[in-house]
Parts: structure tokens; sequence; C-alpha cells
């Protein structure tokens, strides 16, 4: 089989249809749902009967579910929040029809945020991969083990709706940064005062000055701020843990 793509979800009704149209290409659908009390799976359920139930282990242990279920000689990793553009489906087939010496590509990733496509926040994201290679590990912004080298997929992107609205930006934001510090607290990193005074600073300078940020207009300020914010609530939940102890 050709192409496989995994899925992990939970309460996506907002998202899963525009995830799932973009890549109805694909020769398999799996989905990991964590228990959705809204349309998710309704909707899915016309796009894929593979199908699975999953209690939440955290990320990268609900990402190595999914990947037990796949069948397919590569894998794509999708988010229900994310989009395929045509140019990137038509990369991702022209490659997996061709002969490569790569494990693993990266795909550019443009995120729009209150409406707007920032130009200061293009990421390349690991997310295609041969089958059977990889494994996930992490609380929050999982990452891939695997054996092979790494391409970049040139042609196409993955679009992010990061954006629904500020309320659940800042729930997600706050969820994020409580499981980043406990990870951090379990290594046993410390960051001091001057951690929490400088990194958000320095977060909120790349973003808005270094990546252009200030070229995208409110949304790139915005988006510049809570990026800082982030930082700031991940230091400052660290140390409280720390703290505690």
């Amino acid at each position: 089989m050709g192409v496989s793509a995994a899925i992990i979800t939970c309460n996506e009704e907002a998202n899963i249809k525009r995830c799932l149209e973009s890549i109805t290409w694909v020769d398999e659908i799996i989905i990991v749902d964590s228990g959705s009390t809204d349309r998710t799976l309704e909707i899915a359920r016309q796009y894929t009967d593979k199908i699975y139930h999953q209690d939440w282990l955290g990320f990268a242990e609900q990402r190595n579910v999914s990947l037990t279920k796949v069948t397919g000689d590569w894998i794509l990793i999708i988010d229900a929040d994310e989009e395929v553009t045509p140019a990137l489906r038509n990369a991702i087939l022209h490659m997996t029809q061709a002969a490569t010496n790569h494990a693993a590509f990266t795909i550019t990733r443009k995120n729009i945020f209150m409406g707007k496509v920032l130009n200061s926040y293009v990421e390349k994201k690991l997310r295609l991969f041969k089958g059977g290679i990889l494994t996930f590990h992490g609380q929050v912004h999982e990452a891939a083990i695997f054996n092979g080298s790494t391409g970049h997929l040139s042609g196409g992107t993955l679009i992010h709706h990061q954006y629904t609205d500020l309320e659940a930006q800042l729930a997600k934001m706050n969820t994020y940064s409580t499981l980043a510090a406990r990870e951090r607290y379990a290594a046993n990193k410390k960051y001091g005062v001057l951690a929490l005074v400088v990194r958000p600073l320095l977060d909120f300078l790349k973003r808005y000055i270094l990546k252009g940020g200030f070229r995208d207009g409110m949304p790139g300020f915005i988006s510049a701020v809570l990026r800082a914010f982030y930082t700031f609530s991940r230091f400052a939940k660290l140390y409280e843990l720390h703290k505690k102890s």
C-alpha cells in the first residue's frame, strides 16, 4: 500500500472535515480518538472506517498508537487542524512513487492566525516517514526517533489553521505550557529570574523583528506577544513546580 495518513483527535468537529477533505487521495486514513463528545467521529466515518478509541496517553504515545494501525509504505502525520494543499499532495505522490534514499521528509507549514497567513511564522515539520521506522517521544511538540537520513519535500505547503479565537488559543497555550513545564521538571531543568525576563523578550523580538512579524500587521504583533507569553508561562510554571517540591 502507498500512503497512510495518521491523525489523533478529540473534539475536532470544527476542523476535521476540512482536514479529511484534503487527504482523500491517500490509500488509508487512520484516526485514533481519545473520547470525542462532539460530531468528530460522525464526520470522520464519512471518510474512513479505520477509527480507533484510545484513552489519552499523551501526544507522543497517542501518535505511537496510531502508528501501530497503519499499513502504508509511507506515513503522513497530520493534525486535525491542518490541511494538505493540492501542490503538497502532488509533491508527496511524486516523491513516494520515486526512488529515494531518505527515510523521512520535512514539509513546509504555514500558519493562519486571525484569518491571515503569517509569513513570519513558517516552519519545517517532520511529517512524512517510511513505514515501520520510527517512534515518538515527548509530552508536547513530540519528537520522532528513527534511523536514516532526512530530506525536505519541496513544493506545496501544509496549512495550519492555528486560530479559532483568542479564548481557545489561550486555553491551548495554557495546556501546552503546563505539559512543557512538567517535562522539563522531570528532566530536573531549572531556570532563574533572568530566564523569566530575557527568554520571553527574545522570543518576541525573534518573531516580530527578525522573522518580520511586523509585516503581518496586527495579527503578527498579537502572535508575537502570545509566543512571548507562552515562553514566560512555561518558565513560571517550571519555577512553581520546583518551589512546590
